[in-house]
């Protein structure tokens, strides 16, 4: 997969229906779904196959990449506005309709919970110091373990 912006994956899962969970999408929701998104594609791929190209910060209530979390701060803790849906290559679409199927049916709180009990935020988090990125290869070391080996 080629490298998206982040601000292009969040508006692509903005434009999922969200009705399993029967809650719509928050600044707190979309960040933890970008977090897994990067995650498994590092685990999958490596350091060097980032499906997006900014980082991702250790901040109090879990993983946060900046640039999208300021691009929505104007909605504070509320609903995220559903997007036109980005033209996206179909592996990329078909890999983010998965994470979506697995992480998106968690409400923003478990989500932010279940970032919490894992190495890449627990490794990195400081509480009062602000913006300690969560290296890739963090991600890598610990997503890896949930991908499938497939053999070429």
């Amino acid at each position: 997969m080629m490298a998206h912006s982040a601000l292009t994956i969040a508006k692509y899962f903005l434009s999922l229906p969200d009705e399993e969970s029967g809650e719509l999408v928050s600044n707190l929701k979309i960040q933890k779904l970008l977090y897994y998104a990067q995650g498994y594609a590092i685990g999958m791929g490596g350091v060097n196959s980032p499906l997006f190209r900014e980082k991702i910060y250790a901040w109090k209530h879990g993983p946060v990449v900046r640039e999208v979390y300021n691009s929505y701060s104007a909605y504070g803790s509320g609903a995220l506005p559903v997007e036109s849906r980005p033209n996206l290559p179909v592996e990329t679409r078909e890999f983010l309709d998965d994470i979506y199927r697995v992480f998106g049916r968690y409400s923003a709180w478990t989500l932010r919970d279940m970032t919490h009990r894992e190495p890449p935020w627990l490794n990195n988090y400081e509480p009062n110091v602000p913006d300690i990125e969560i290296p890739l290869v963090d991600l890598h070391k610990y997503f890896k373990q949930y991908v499938k080996k497939t053999k070429s």
